[in-house]
């Protein structure tokens, strides 16, 4: 969901700029040219200077939002560009039915344990058909669902002091980790086609394909004790069953690429088998809707981006070139500042159509670019710009007063809307520039013509109308995006869940901006 306050005066504004370009060429209505003409079309690229800055870090956490990419991320790469990468994912699982009485007066005995995952078709590195290997480790740290703050405050006209808490949602980032038994409890090798990989992602009914990855029989036993021993009520219940059995850790074993799986898909689950006396059964265990996160680490020491060793500083890390990576946190920082100093050699102007253009994108290699790249404005010290805390509700409004003034959004997740009125901040809390339909202001790439376009006229025209004295955004950040569609009107969360990545010339991005200017008063 996304938080957003109408101004009077938008459509007025776009109307106006539409009746502009209607009359770009000075030919009237019955197709003979105007010999006074009263406004001029015209059109001009304006440099916009970039850097490179590492995220500290991204939430790489799965089941947050209605909007999310939910993907467990395993596998290793060599990259000599972007760095040597690994991804282990660390998730919950929880049994989806206990046993009944006719079952367990029976005698039943446990067979075997297997662990089932579905791939989606996500394969980031080595070209080719390779050999992968998964080991799966028991999670011995339990993982938190929810944190809280206290703060304090004065209140009344005495000002006495107010103690107030909040309860937030735990999102994971990229960097946590939890503690895992290093002794796998089973390991399964298989091989990847990244081409036929390539081809299912895009296949609107693929072939269903999975990994079957047979587990210790000691840890099965000690699970089926459970399910034979606990009350139907308490083996399902999501406290009593996560405090004796924290999860399972996915780790790479031999890999050159790093793939996605579904965690909510119905054919990634755990399966035990087992008999009694009378039959032969079955216990499943799911991970849908249960905390999950990808833990993603990257080696840059021997790669082009060695000297990006700083958070948030701006970095050329190598010449006129640079990088965008999902999943590591390494972004372009993009600052439009010179568009103020094309405002200021006009007074009036209709902006007709501002975009943000990459041409020349470099040969990815066979690891496609990110499909689109979303505009996050940045504060001065390079970290995403977000609303204050909802508690000190000054500066919260002031924050949102800022974005509304330049009809951008708040990106907000639509389960934790309504808690944020009641104190909690959403995760990704952050101010988006907005294009001309009124979506996230996304730049999405032309595997045909090799570069990224992407509008946000209404922004710069309110940033034109800007006076000294007004906050003016002219810095922001590209980050990996999956556009709006049909399903998803404002688009989704991928940089957490992916590690695609491009690199293009400094000299190759552009603001261009059409604008039409009254020739006459």
């Amino acid at each position: 969901m996304n938080l957003r306050v109408k101004r009077v005066g938008q459509l007025a504004m776009l109307a106006i700029a539409l009746f502009f370009l209607s009359c770009e060429d000075g030919t009237s209505l019955l197709g003979y040219e105007n010999p006074t003409s009263k406004f001029d079309l015209s059109f001009i690229d304006i440099p916009v200077e970039t850097s490179v800055i590492q995220l500290d870090s991204i939430r790489t956490s799965n089941f947050n939002a209605s909007n999310d990419l939910n993907r467990l991320l395993v596998g290793k790469t060599d990259d000599a560009r972007f760095g040597d990468a690994t991804a282990i994912a660390f998730t919950q699982f929880l049994p989806k039915s206990g046993l009944d009485t006719s079952v367990t007066n029976h005698t039943p005995v446990f067979d075997s344990i297997s662990l089932q995952l579905r791939h989606d078709y996500y394969a980031y590195g080595a070209n080719g058909n390779t050999h992968q290997e998964i080991n799966v480790h028991e999670l011995t740290e339990a993982l938190k669902s929810s944190f809280s703050t206290t703060t304090t405050t004065n209140t009344g006209g005495q000002q006495k002091p107010h103690t107030t808490t909040y309860n937030f949602q735990k999102t994971y980032l990229s960097k946590d980790v939890a503690t895992f038994d290093p002794t796998a409890l089973g390991t399964k090798g298989f091989n990847v086609d990244k081409d036929k990989y390539k081809l299912g992602a895009t296949d609107a009914t693929p072939d269903t394909v999975y990994t079957t990855i047979p587990l210790s029989d000691a840890f099965g036993q000690r699970l089926f004790n459970l399910a034979t021993t606990a009350s139907k009520t308490d083996f399902t219940n999501y406290t009593y069953f996560t405090e004796r059995f924290k999860g399972l850790v996915l780790t790479p074993g031999e890999s050159d690429k790093i793939i996605g799986i579904r965690p909510g898909d119905d054919f990634t689950k755990l399966v035990m088998h087992f008999h009694t006396t009378k039959d032969t059964l079955t216990i499943e265990f799911s991970l849908n809707n249960l905390l999950s996160f990808n833990q993603i680490t990257a080696d840059r020491s021997s790669s082009e981006l060695a000297t990006l060793t700083t958070t948030y500083q701006d970095t050329e890390p190598n010449g006129d070139l640079r990088y965008i990576q999902a999943g590591t946190g390494v972004v372009t920082k993009i600052d439009f500042s010179k568009f103020e100093e094309f405002a200021a050699t006009l007074d009036r102007v209709a902006i007709n159509s501002a975009e943000f253009i990459i041409n020349s994108i470099e040969d990815p290699a066979g690891n496609e670019p990110p499909p689109n790249l979303v505009v996050k404005l940045l504060k001065d010290n390079n970290r995403l710009k977000k609303p204050a805390f909802r508690g000190n509700s000054t500066a919260f409004t002031n924050d949102v007063a800022q974005i509304n003034s330049y009809r951008g959004y708040i990106n907000y997740d639509v389960s934790s809307f309504s808690n944020f009125y009641s104190g909690s901040v959403p995760f990704d809390s952050t101010l988006n520039i907005i294009n001309d339909v009124g979506r996230f202001c996304t730049l999405n790439y032309s595997e045909t013509d090799k570069k990224y376009k992407g509008s946000a006229s209404l922004f710069f025209q309110q940033l034109f109308s800007k006076t000294a004295e007004e906050t003016k955004f002219t810095k922001a950040v590209l980050v990996p995006y999956e556009g709006a569609s049909s399903s998803y009107p404002y688009g989704r969360h991928v940089i957490g869940k992916s590690l695609n990545r491009v690199v293009f010339n400094k000299n190759n991005i552009v603001l261009r901006v059409y604008y039409t200017v009254p020739t006459v008063n």
